[in-house]
């Protein structure tokens, strides 16, 4: 099991998905994650999208602190 604060590198975008699925009350499993990225400030970001039920593309971007604690999930508004 996955410490609740978000984890290691390698284990963000798993937890992300999670926390994006649960946001987005997703129950299909049709959320994707890509890879941990590290920003200049030292915190990472894991961008990923969401099918809805309508069949539009719902991008998103979860953050996390240098630490790997998880701080947040956001819609990416185009």
């Amino acid at each position: 099991m996955m410490p609740p604060e978000g984890g290691t590198v390698t284990e963000m975008p798993r937890f992300c998905k999670g926390k994006a699925a649960e946001a987005f009350d997703d129950k299909t499993g049709r959320v994707t994650t890509n890879k941990a990225r590290k920003e200049s400030d030292g915190r990472y970001r894991v961008f990923g999208q969401s099918i809805t039920p309508a069949n539009d593309v719902q991008v998103f971007h979860c953050k996390f602190n240098p630490n790997g604690k998880f701080l947040s999930v956001k819609t990416d508004n185009r």
